[in-house]
């Protein structure tokens, strides 16, 4: 394992350890227009870190691509629209 490779996985949260996607093709994470994002939601909702990763995703705006914590960039969009609408 090179030095940068030591020091990536020692800044990532020790959840994204854990995370199902890992064991998958990023690709189906990242569906092109048409495709559909079932297959990856299925895999998100098999995952043990899924509300981990639902959190990171929904806190952290420049996370807004692909299939995160099982939901859309919509869909999470939307998530924090209501959320920022109950806060108010």
């Amino acid at each position: 394992m090179s030095d940068l490779a030591r020091l990536l996985a020692r800044l990532e949260p020790a959840w994204h350890r854990d995370a199902l996607c890992r064991e998958y093709d990023l690709a189906l994470f990242y569906p092109t227009r048409g495709q559909s994002i079932a297959p990856a939601v299925a895999v998100c909702e098999r995952c043990s870190v899924l509300d981990e990763c639902l959190a990171e995703a929904l806190d952290d705006p420049s996370l807004d691509h692909g299939v995160r914590g099982g939901l859309s960039v919509r869909a999470r969009r939307q998530l924090r629209k209501e959320a920022r609408h109950d806060a108010a």
